[in-house]
């Protein structure tokens, strides 16, 4: 018996709709996890962590931290959500004379062997709580908890959870999911790199910068409702793309981009930079520059007095499972009842 033409269109027609279908919503499910890790903080990094800069939200390392004396978290929305505004697995250190999280509390871990230097300081006057190492006095190098906007308690945990470890499992997939995904190449022109996102829906793009050509401007494009993905490819161990001048909406376009760089490249900023950052296995190094965006990454450098802004990664599509299964489903019966018909 010869195949039925209507029946095996539908088939046909129905794979090649669910396997696009399909790709999309593991890309859209790969950024909606991204900011559900992400959160309400500003950084994460999973080892080192140097901060020099006001942080509009959270900060966590899994690592030492080094608090430089012009340290500044401003974390009431991590506090609303009843998150440590700052959170360390690692050594704590200090760089300069003092640090401040100026609302919300924090998780350190302090045992025999991490943090047992630390010294813990209840103060009386507006509530303050302070950290110093290493010394005895509170008057010593410090990171105070001030306390506003809610208790500024600290927890000491003996041992780290899976906090960071997590993360690091999750973030690491939805980057491999990121770069894998069907790309535009981009190509600078008139030293200009110009990046347009699709009206509702994910944009995956892809920046060989051994292939890209000269740009010191980027122009990004990106609605209320869509989102951009950025893949760094070939630039070797480090990528340094000097001063570089973020020009149109790019500033408010901030909150639906995410630069992912592949394989951990070591990443310096020599200028302002939109957007947020996955870097998992690579050092974000931040030269004088403020960041509009979430940092996810190996190591972060921040030198000098920067500020790091709480534009936080908004989703452009909400994965709808069912929408792509159906097509799937669809597919599958129409290829079993194919299959029945032609065995008659």
């Amino acid at each position: 018996m010869s195949n039925p033409p209507s029946l095996l269109r539908t088939v046909v027609v129905a794979l090649l709709a669910a396997a696009p279908l399909a790709a999309v919503g593991q890309i859209s499910t790969a950024a909606s996890n991204f900011a559900t890790e992400m959160g309400t903080e500003n950084i994460i990094t999973t080892n080192n962590l140097t901060l020099n800069s006001d942080v509009d939200s959270g900060v966590a390392s899994g690592g030492t931290v080094s608090i430089g004396s012009n340290t500044n978290i401003d974390s009431k929305a991590a506090y609303k959500d009843d998150a440590y505004s700052f959170k360390d697995y690692g050594q704590l250190g200090f760089s300069g004379s003092n640090g401040k999280v100026l609302s919300g509390g924090g998780e350190v871990v302090k045992n025999t062997g991490t943090n047992s230097g630390l010294n813990d300081f209840s103060v009386n006057n507006g509530g303050m709580q302070v950290l110093t190492f290493g010394s005895s006095s509170s008057s010593a190098p410090n990171l105070t908890f001030s306390g506003n906007g809610g208790k500024p308690a600290v927890n000491f945990l003996s041992s780290p959870d899976t906090y960071f470890s997590s993360r690091l499992t999750a973030l690491t997939n939805d980057s491999s999911v990121f770069k894998n995904a069907s790309a535009t190449n981009l190509t600078a022109s008139n030293n200009t790199l110009t990046i347009n996102g699709t009206p509702n829906a994910v944009t995956v793009f892809n920046l060989d910068v051994g292939k890209a050509g000269t740009f010191n401007q980027i122009s990004l494009n990106v609605a209320a409702g869509s989102d951009a993905i950025i893949n760094i490819f070939d630039a070797g161990t480090t990528w340094s793309p000097g001063s570089v001048n973020f020009i149109g909406s790019s500033q408010a376009s901030a909150s639906q981009v995410i630069w992912n760089f592949e394989g951990g490249i070591n990443f310096t900023t020599a200028s302002q930079w939109d957007g947020s950052l996955l870097d998992v296995g690579g050092t974000v190094t931040n030269n004088n520059n403020d960041i509009y965006g979430q940092i996810f990454s190996s190591s972060f450098v921040d030198n000098n007095n920067n500020e790091i802004h709480d534009d936080f990664f908004v989703p452009a599509l909400i994965p709808e499972p069912a929408d792509y299964a159906a097509l799937v489903g669809m597919a599958a019966l129409a290829t079993v009842v194919l299959r029945r018909r032609i065995k008659v």
